[in-house]
């Protein structure tokens, strides 16, 4: 619950300090409130929840295989 809070946030403070420039929080926050390109921004979504999960997932599985080993020597 944390993290999204923290999300919205970062779109506010993003939106404040990046002038010009168009950010993928700022792109995100714009096809929200005007869906031009939906499919293009769900598939944008998906692949940041992919990129952000995937080394969670790696540390999880390397942090397991560590705590069995050691569990089994003892």
């Amino acid at each position: 619950m944390l993290a999204f809070a923290l999300s919205f946030d970062e779109v506010i403070v993003t939106t404040f300090t990046a002038g010009q420039q168009s950010t993928l929080p700022i792109w995100i926050f714009s096809q929200l409130v005007r869906p031009r390109d939906r499919p293009v921004t769900n598939v944008v979504a998906t692949i940041v929840i992919l990129i952000t999960f995937l080394p969670i997932f790696f540390a999880q599985k390397i942090s397991a295989e560590l705590s069995d080993t050691e569990g089994g020597s003892k």
